[in-house]
């Protein structure tokens, strides 16, 4: 038996596998990611969960569009964090027109699921630029969950953010395993984002 099966491992994953999501999303996303910036989770609930900790407080609020994946608000009510519904069409797309009325100080991040759960609807490209570009000059976290994002069916639909400049400060990238790799027992998650969060 080898020793490291019985340790506690890394705290942010082994090595080789954070420098493997590195690798791979830079082929991706056409990016620079380094494995500094990559941290491997117990599930992507534990990314989100991560995410959340690392950008807002009981009393702070975020923004997330409905119909909403479950647990996401489930942990939000369980830290106190205020929910802001954002409304979608009735094609199940974020209205982001309703975005600067809902918007107020206590707003940390805006949270997008694409392809959405519970929705399957893929957010444009565009759209998603849209909120990254609010999410920056508002100085707030955007935390993109890309859980089904194996399943993506138009390439146009894959977002560009990680070729933003500035991306580190402001963007926070969450991604699971368990579905494209049809392992739905073994919770392994990552989560993508600036060293400092």
């Amino acid at each position: 038996m080898k020793p490291e099966n019985y340790r506690y491992g890394a705290v942010l994953g082994k090595l080789k596998l954070r420098k493997m999501i590195a690798f791979r999303w830079n082929l991706i996303y056409k990016s620079d990611i380094t494995f500094s910036e990559v941290g491997v989770t117990s599930g992507c609930n534990q990314a989100f969960c991560a995410a959340i900790t690392s950008t807002a407080s009981p009393g702070d609020s975020v923004i997330l569009p409905s119909p909403w994946y479950f647990n996401h608000k489930m942990w939000l009510d369980m830290q106190g964090i205020n929910i802001l519904t954002l409304p979608c069409t009735k094609n199940f797309i974020p209205d982001f027109n309703a975005l600067e009325k809902l918007y107020n100080q206590t707003v940390k991040a805006i949270i997008l699921v694409t392809p959405n759960n519970p929705t399957g609807q893929e957010y444009p490209k565009k759209l998603i630029l849209k909120f990254a570009h609010f999410a920056r000059h508002k100085n707030i976290a955007l935390i993109i969950d890309e859980t089904y994002r194996d399943f993506i069916s138009k390439s146009s639909n894959l977002h560009n953010l990680f070729q933003t400049e500035d991306w580190r400060h402001w963007l926070i990238h969450l991604y699971s395993f368990s579905k494209a790799y049809r392992i739905p027992g073994q919770r392994i998650g990552a989560i993508v984002t600036g060293p400092k969060r």
